[in-house]
Parts: C-alpha cells; sequence; structure tokens
C-alpha cells in the first residue's frame, strides 16, 4: 500500500523520517500520520533530535535498532521510549540517513564510515559491507531497501549493485522519485508493508517504487 504526501509543505520527506518492519520514526508531528501508519502498518512516533525535524537525516535503522551520531546523545533517553536498541557512533561523519543503507539481512555502508564496519555489524548481528553507488559516497540517499527489494539510482554500477543484493539479500532495481530525482531515500519512507512518497513522484516512478519493494499494488485511501 501506498500514500503520497509532503512534510510541512515538503517533498523531500525521507529526510525527516524512515520506517522499519516495527516501527517509524518522524522528525515532527503531522496531519497525514493516520495515513502514514495506515500505508507502513506501524506506529508512527514523532522523535525529534538535535533540536531538529531532520530524523531521517541523522539516523538509520533496522526492526533491531537504531544507530545515531554521538551528538544524538542527549535525545537517546526519549529516542528510547520508542526504540530500546540505540548505538551512538563517534566520528566526525553526522547524517548517518545519508551514509547507511540497511534492512533486517545487512548493512550497507558509505566508503566514510569504512572504520565503523566491524562496529555496525557486531551492534545488529548481521553482515556489513562498504561500497559506492553509482560512484558517489552517499548510500543512504541514493538508494532505499526493505527486506524484499531495493531501489537505486539509475547510474549504479554493476559490481555495486552485485555487493547490495549480496549483502542485503534482495534484488536491486534502478528508479528516481520525485519527479527525476535520483535520491530515493530522499523522496519515500518505506518498509516491508507500504510506502509513503512525496506528493511530486509521478505515478510512473511509484510503479517502479513498488516493483523494487515488491509492495502490493494498491493505495491506501
Amino acid at each position: 500500500m501506498f500514500f503520497q504526501t509532503t512534510v510541512m509543505g515538503d517533498p523531500n520527506i525521507g529526510m525527516y523520517g524512515f520506517a522499519t518492519s516495527a516501527y517509524a520514526l518522524l522528525g515532527t508531528k503531522t496531519k497525514s500520520v493516520k495515513e502514514m501508519e495506515q500505508a507502513l502498518r506501524v506506529p508512527v512516533f514523532t522523535a525529534p533530535v538535535i533540536n531538529t525535524w531532520l530524523t531521517g537525516l541523522f539516523l538509520a535503522g533496522n526492526a533491531t535498532g537504531i544507530v545515531a551520531p554521538f551528538v544524538v546523545k542527549r535525545d537517546v533517553e526519549k529516542l528510547q521510549e520508542h526504540v530500546k536498541q540505540i548505538h551512538l557512533v563517534d566520528g566526525v561523519f553526522t547524517a548517518l540517513g545519508n551514509l547507511v543503507l540497511m534492512n533486517d539481512h545487512g548493512i550497507i555502508l558509505s566508503p566514510l564510515l569504512h572504520r565503523h564496519q566491524q562496529e555496525f555489524s557486531s551492534f545488529f548481528g548481521i553482515p556489513c559491507e562498504t561500497t559506492m553507488i553509482a560512484g558517489q559516497r552517499m548510500v543512504g540517499s541514493l538508494a532505499i531497501a526493505n527486506n524484499h527489494g531495493c531501489l537505486a539510482h539509475p547510474h549504479i554500477k554493476p559490481e555495486e549493485q552485485t555487493i547490495i543484493e549480496q549483502i542485503l539479500n534482495v534484488d536491486v532495481l534502478m528508479g528516481t522519485v520525485s519527479y527525476g530525482s535520483f535520491y530515493p531515500h530522499v523522496g519515500l519512507i518505506a518498509n516491508d508493508h507500504g510506502c509513503v512518497a512525496s506528493d511530486t513522484t509521478t505515478g510512473f516512478e511509484l510503479g517502479q517504487v513498488l516493483e523494487a519493494l515488491k509492495l502490493r499494488d494498491t493505495k491506501d485511501a
């Protein structure tokens, strides 16, 4: 199922939140939260971080838990009201949502986070590998994955695609969102049950999303 919306009028909804098969986090309250919950079939919790609404930019996670930059330390207690397992990552790179692509099977890290590879794998208990997408290091924003599939930048290289498919244990398809954007994560919030897409995502693009993530092609009205 799917639902199209904005967050505070902004189509870049993935910057404000993300979803897993167990929960979804959103940095600010929105009038469409009930529709989001119906599409994703999980509770959507309001969870701003670092005095911003950009929860999808700073955090990454799966059904097991969340990884967050160390600067989110003061928000951990509040976040644990919704997700118990939280790991703080110390380092200069704080926008983990842009640098981490993951599902419940595996983790893809940006080369910028290569020294944290074992750290991520140990916390989540799943395989972790580093690669780029389309020769770029922002792997978290250049693709989106659930436990059934992955939608990635149209110019992903074959060797990059192979690594992602092996680690996440899904097929990777290529496509755009938000009327031509090469950054699927930025225009989508998705899990195994459904997706929330930006209101600028076209019908053709939405079809690509539903096919890539193997979601049922019916709108949750």
